[in-house]
């Protein structure tokens, strides 16, 4: 099912770049302000064309799983292709994100599948991408002139001067949403802007409702916050700000100061919810919770983006890997109990192989080692499906005589 899905997305991304003169064609139009308006209406194909990185590093980190967890340079290896392969296909449309949040989702995965992720390389990981997003930030305001400044033709500190893109901005302004939050803040207070009420969340909503049904859409983030940055009317006279506001900062925007506040309540209220499944996903020896825990965990980073970033979010990155993973459930489910030898979609080692078939006609589950079939862990649960429990070698699994 897996290998299914990359086909599809590579056939995708081939049509993608067909449609735009090839490699070439589609690499100068992604890279320019000017072409980069031709992918207008490709949105879902761009969807589809841009997952099969993550996609195929999942099948890899769950099949050699085993083998992966002996050479730590064997990960690294397979980290930095992921990283490249990510910039290359998505990263270069002037989105840092198309290209940070596949490779930290992955990490986090071979920190539960494979291998545990030290504070140390969390560190280097850390600087790393600090790095990366500062860099890219001069890319999406200076375009190819950054590689001038890397070969010496040019000046960082005049890209820097030139485009506003310091570090003080990158800690404030990227990572914080200081600058803009504070912006609206001040213009709920002074009056220089009304709240919406609400209005948009709706419209953050309306791009998943094609046009065809849905002609006429309610004020999006953009519609409003342009109004509030440069001035009422300021939309309609064909301005446009696209600025990202935060979680805090929509909710300042729809609601004033106190919407502002009970932001961070939410926010807690997720955290609490991710942190909790991925405590019980690390301490599980169960295949899915593993696979799923690494999609949810960039919520935490909600204070960074607005309602439509964070459904884009789960379009672009959650929505395809858990397809494939509730397929693959789905397939292996009705395959693998009844067909002993058969592969699971799942990979070895989680349901790789079938299992024995249950001991009894009434038992559901087959016999753990030194335990009778039917009974409970030593935990006081229930045995877990095969499909997503390591389970022994065939020869270690105890059956009953006859």
């Amino acid at each position: 099912m897996g290998l299914l899905a990359v086909a599809v997305s590579v056939s995708a991304f081939g049509l993608l770049t067909a449609r735009f003169g090839g490699v070439g064609g589609y690499a100068r139009t992604v890279t320019g302000d000017v072409h980069r308006a031709e992918l207008a209406g490709w949105g879902w194909l761009i969807l589809l064309a841009e997952a099969f990185p993550m996609i195929a590093f999942v099948l890899v980190v769950v099949r050699w799983r085993s083998t992966l967890a002996g050479r730590r340079s064997a990960v690294l290896l397979v980290l930095a292709g992921l990283a490249v392969v990510q910039f290359l296909v998505a990263g270069l449309r002037g989105s840092r994100s198309n290209t940070l949040w596949p490779v930290l989702i992955c990490l986090v995965l071979v920190h539960l599948l494979v291998l545990r992720i030290s504070r140390k390389l969390l560190l280097v990981v850390a600087v790393l991408v600090g790095a990366y997003v500062y860099v890219y930030g001069l890319y999406k305001s200076a375009g190819l002139e950054v590689l001038d400044a890397a070969r010496g033709t040019g000046s960082v500190a005049a890209i820097e001067s030139r485009t506003g893109r310091d570090v003080p901005t990158l800690l404030l302004g990227d990572m914080a949403r200081a600058d803009v939050q504070a912006l609206v803040l001040d213009r709920q207070l002074n009056g220089g802007a009304k709240p919406a009420y609400g209005i948009t969340y709706l419209g953050d909503m309306s791009f998943l409702v094609p046009r065809s049904l849905l002609p006429e859409r309610p004020p999006d983030k953009v519609a409003v916050g342009t109004d509030v940055t440069y001035g009422p009317g300021a939309h309609q006279m064909g301005w446009r700000s696209s600025k990202i506001y935060g979680l805090t900062g929509e909710a300042v925007m729809n609601f004033g100061p106190l919407g502002g506040v009970a932001s961070f309540g939410v926010l807690g209220v997720i955290v609490r919810l991710v942190r909790g499944y991925y405590l019980r996903a690390l301490r599980n020896e169960a295949l899915v919770p593993k696979l799923v825990a690494p999609l949810l965990w960039p919520y935490a980073f909600l204070p960074n983006n607005d309602l439509d970033n964070v459904l884009w979010f789960q379009l672009k990155y959650i929505a395809p890997v858990a397809l494939v993973i509730w397929l693959s459930v789905r397939v292996g489910r009705g395959w693998a109990p009844h067909r002993a030898g058969r592969r699971n979609a799942l990979g070895p080692g989680h349901g790789g192989r079938a299992g024995p078939p249950p001991d009894g006609p009434d038992d559901p589950h087959p016999a753990a080692p030194g335990r009778a079939p039917g009974t409970t862990t030593a935990a006081g649960r229930p045995p877990v499906s095969t499909h997503f429990v390591r389970t022994p070698p065939r020869a270690a699994v105890r059956r009953r005589p006859g």
